[in-house]
């Protein structure tokens, strides 16, 4: 038996984690990381591998220290052309605002962007096509712990039914080719929603990636303000993040926004912090960097500096969150301003 374990530290290189044999008998490892004042913030995440022969397992485990600022990495934007680069051009602009967290999104579109066996289109193997695996290796080298968000094959046509159990065979060909990754620390719910139906099919999703492995993170992203769905999500055991999206800059309607002026990003934080906070969970804020139907741009629809700054500013006076992410750095901003 060869077991052999890495630790991500947010924004540096994932490096061997050492372990000492505790238990021969029982092949029980223990190791021990030690953070200073001046530790990187972010997920810390480990990856655990144990082999034998040509049997494999893989176990994952993280930990927050400090906040998180996550961006949503939309793949099926990304060019044809110099690929690697442009992905990597991303992660370092990114980075270089503080950014130390990962959704790899939208995985799934015309094909999926990934070599899966399920899927009617999809990228081949070991191709340039396969933008997760190419995401991952550069995640990996530059510290950017990420869940990959998951959905169902959009790739045919389905009855909603269905979905749920489209969505867990692809998520469990996701874990099998990509759970060796140093940043893969969990994966995200695609599938959004606004009322008290969505509990319980994040439900079944957080207990189909648990059933991976324990220690992988689960994570999603309800919207508009339900008290109620706040509730039912921090009460989910093997929900971990919750991202409590509000129609704040998507109110293209002028009437719209009287409901849901900028100041309210804090509102919905604070739903969410608050039923997360007694629970043990992760609550992060949600800032829009899309913006308003009259400021549209080459059929773009652009965010102004006061719009984001206001998010933010509000998103900061709620007690409660371990960070922040934005829709979308990637495309509202990297991509648009190229």
């Amino acid at each position: 038996l060869q077991v052999e374990a890495k630790l991500l530290v947010p924004r540096e290189e994932a490096r061997n984690l050492d372990l000492h044999l505790e238990n021969k008998d029982n092949h029980i490892y223990k190791a021990q990381i030690r953070l200073n004042q001046e530790a990187t913030e972010g997920l810390y995440g480990i990856t655990v591998k144990a082999t034998s022969g040509s049997c494999r397992a893989i176990g994952k485990a993280s930990f927050l220290a400090g906040k998180v600022i996550g961006d949503f990495f939309i793949v099926s934007t990304l060019p044809k052309e110099n690929l690697e680069q442009d992905i990597s051009d991303y992660l370092n602009s990114f980075r270089s605002l503080g950014g130390n967290m990962l959704i790899i999104h939208d995985i799934i579109s015309e094909k999926a962007w990934y070599p899966s066996r399920i899927c009617s289109r999809a990228a081949a193997v070991d191709s340039t096509d396969d933008r997760v695996g190419l995401s991952l290796k550069l995640t990996d080298k530059l510290g950017l712990p990420s869940l990959i968000s998951v959905g169902w094959d959009m790739t045919r046509k389905m009855p909603y039914s269905e979905r749920m159990e489209s969505t867990k065979t692809i998520l469990e060909e996701l874990w099998e080719l990509y759970g060796h990754h140093p940043s893969l620390v969990g994966f995200y719910s695609y599938q959004e929603g606004s009322g008290t139906y969505l509990a319980s099919q994040v439900r079944e999703f957080c207990d189909e990636v648990k059933a991976q492995s324990r220690g992988l993170l689960t994570a999603c992203a309800p919207y508009i303000d339900d008290p109620l769905l706040a509730g039912y999500l921090a009460a989910i055991e093997n929900l971990d993040i919750v991202i409590y999206q509000g129609a704040v800059m998507a109110s293209f309607r002028p009437d719209n926004r009287k409901c849901f002026p900028l100041r309210r990003t804090k509102d919905f934080s604070a739903l969410s912090s608050g039923g997360t906070l007694v629970k043990n969970k992760m609550s992060l804020s949600h800032v829009e960097l899309f913006g308003y139907l009259e400021k549209s741009y080459a059929r773009s629809y652009l965010a102004s500096y006061d719009d984001i700054y206001g998010q933010i500013l509000s998103a900061a006076t709620c007690y409660g969150p371990e960070g922040i992410t934005l829709f979308t750095y990637h495309f509202n901003i990297h991509n648009l301003s190229k």
